[in-house]
């Protein structure tokens, strides 16, 4: 399976040196990073979930979760 990202619409909602310094930080790939920030950006949690740091280990999981099965060969 071949995933292309349009790198410009992607710097077009978060900027380059936001994505780099959370990918750097979390340890994420720059595929993982985007994920996160959208999944973080545009999916609901429960209560209890978003009571623990705004569920940001949640959306790591997910982002982590939808990377690798992207990077899996069909």
């Amino acid at each position: 399976m071949i995933v292309k990202i349009d790198e410009n619409k992607v710097f077009q909602h978060w900027k380059k040196e936001k994505i780099e310094e959370i990918s750097k930080e979390k340890g994420l790939t720059f595929l993982e990073t985007i994920l996160y920030l959208w999944l973080y950006n545009n999916v609901s949690i429960s209560a209890a979930d978003r009571s623990k740091d705004s569920g940001r280990q949640m959306y790591e999981k997910f982002a982590k979760g939808i990377a690798k099965f992207l990077e899996e060969e069909v």
